[in-house]
């Protein structure tokens, strides 16, 4: 899987007095120095010798650039992360090497522990044979020079993963000389590759040659580059089945123990024949992707505490060297284990196994010390006399393409939250609220990433009554810290009050252009308790 660049994730809820102009807002230096304090608590220590190996070497991706969220995930466990995971851009080869990416975990405590995938050539910019060829070593070099320099010469790299499988353009699959021949290629291109980063001084990279279990049509043996140039062997495991699970149909126990054996044992490349090519070249095991599978397709197990189950066990089994959970709602699939609304039995199970201490973040709806739209700070209570209703009470309406549902989230109070998602869609999600009560102005309170800005609208018994309301970046990871915006409405008692997310808010919409939209509490103020 790969990180998107633009997903933007927004909670609603309400502000203070007066009615607020809205304005943009860039990362500042107070935003990275927050990000960096709350990194330093307990996701920066050490993990205990003492623990098993699935909870020692457990590592995160929860969203590209987003520092924040990792001490959020050692929070949510009650204990250390061993690292954390992104992925460099694959738009040219500036990006490749490292911009747009390195700059914001450098200054952070995970900058020498990070995980990252990089790539043997950009989209539409190469291909198999030429990296086989060294024609991209110097490339290769650039992304090492800038690693050392972003204090991460002891990265470890997945180069080209997942490449067995039929979604990226270096995967043998793809190669337009055929796939033997990019079977040879890969492993040439792996060796190139690993060849050139380690060159470069300072270096200390480790290396993870990194395929999926379960797929057919590329010889995983002809793909290896050699011991000398491979730390781990990785293996990307997620708890989707297109042959058990059924669309439509809720999977069943006796399905997700099916599901949970093909991966294991089915087929010429499971997770055993993987883990015994590993053994074979004396190479510990790593799992960088993991996590459960809900996808609008129906091919996953959902809310499958079992599949959780067996992860751990099988870890602990097999002393895997380190893994990542791919804590997201991605655009692919939702493994987002916050989300206990619709993985509750799952999220609980991995508490129970990651976090035996019991211990919960605490909720984190602050009165103060947060910050207005204009970067002000400023207290985010709302006045006395405001009218509040709990988001998730609202009726739902999901055009096509979209979804809209309520969502579970551990930093909310009662930790749920309503989540509007528009996937490319030319209407987009709403959330409704009948007999709403009187009031001349609707108080929000959100947050969403730094580029993340998105636009809403709120419409009155069906009537469009504000549009294109401005929601400013606020960095969502970083659950103290919010953003207000006050909308003038006029709303008689009893109407019903919709808020949509604007689809055209995007230049370019596609669907791998996601809006996520968390709605915690809706104020209603009138003029004596707005301002």
């Amino acid at each position: 899987m790969n990180g998107l660049d633009r997903r933007g994730f927004i909670g609603l809820a309400g502000t203070t007095a007066g009615l607020a102009a809205l304005s943009g807002l860039a990362p500042t230096a107070a935003h990275a120095a927050s990000a960096g304090s709350r990194a330093a608590g307990p996701a920066a220590k050490a993990a205990p010798h003492g623990l098993p190996p699935a909870r020692r070497g457990l590592g995160v991706y929860h969203w590209d650039r987003q520092p924040g969220a990792i001490s959020d995930f050692a929070e949510w466990v009650d204990g250390p992360v061993a690292y954390a995971a992104d992925f460099l851009l694959r738009d040219s080869w500036d990006s490749l090497a490292g911009a747009g990416r390195l700059s914001y975990w450098q200054h952070t405590p995970w900058a020498r522990r990070m995980v990252w995938a990089a790539y043997p050539f950009p989209d539409g910019q190469g291909d198999l044979a030429q990296a086989a060829a060294g024609a991209y070593d110097t490339h290769y070099a650039d992304l090492a020079r800038n690693f050392v320099a972003a204090g991460m010469g002891d990265a470890v790299i997945r180069f080209g993963h997942e490449f067995n499988g039929n979604w990226y353009p270096w995967s043998p699959l793809n190669d337009p000389n055929g796939v033997a021949a990019g079977e040879t290629d890969f492993a040439a291109a792996f060796r190139q590759f690993a060849t050139a980063v380690r060159a470069v001084p300072g270096a200390r990279f480790r290396l993870v040659w990194n395929p999926v279990p379960g797929q057919s049509g590329v010889d995983l043996a002809r793909c290896y580059p050699g011991d000398a140039y491979v730390d781990y062997v990785g293996i990307d495991i997620y708890d989707q089945d297109w042959n058990v699970y059924s669309p439509g149909v809720p999977p069943t126990d006796a399905q997700r123990e099916q599901a949970w054996q093909d991966l294991l044992t089915g087929g010429s490349w499971s997770i055993d024949a993987i883990r015994q090519l590993a053994a074979d070249h004396g190479k510990r095991l790593a799992v960088p992707e993991w996590g459960v599978w809900q996808d609008k397709v129906g091919h996953g197990g959902v809310d499958n505490p079992y599949f959780v189950q067996q992860m751990f066990d099988w870890m602990n089994t097999h002393d895997v060297a380190w893994n990542v959970y791919f804590n997201v709602y991605a655009s692919d699939g939702n493994h987002d284990l916050y989300d206990t609304y619709l993985f509750p039995a799952a999220s609980a199970r991995f508490q129970r196994l990651w976090n035996p201490s019991g211990r919960l973040p605490r909720p984190r709806r602050t009165a103060s010390g947060t910050l207005h739209p204009t970067g002000a700070p400023g207290p985010t209570a709302y006045p006395h006399g405001t009218r509040v209703l709990a988001a998730h009470t609202g009726t739902f309406a999901q055009p096509a393409g979209t979804r809209a549902r309520p969502y579970g989230d551990p930093w909310a109070e009662e930790r749920m939250v309503a989540s509007l998602i528009r996937a490319g869609a030319a209407t987009a999600p709403q959330v409704s609220y009948p007999d709403a009560p009187a009031a001349t102005a609707l108080m929000v309170r959100y947050q969403c990433p730094v580029d993340g800005d998105l636009y809403f609208s709120v419409y009155v018994d069906g009537v469009k009554a504000a549009g294109q309301v401005h929601l400013p970046a606020i960095d969502r990871t970083l659950p103290a810290r919010y953003a207000m915006v006050t909308v003038p409405v006029d709303v008689p008692a009893g109407a019903t009050v919709t808020l949509q997310i604007d689809a055209d808010d995007d230049r370019s919409v596609s669907a791998g252009v996601w809006d996520y939209v968390n709605v915690d509490t809706i104020g209603f103020a009138t003029k004596g308790t707005a301002g």
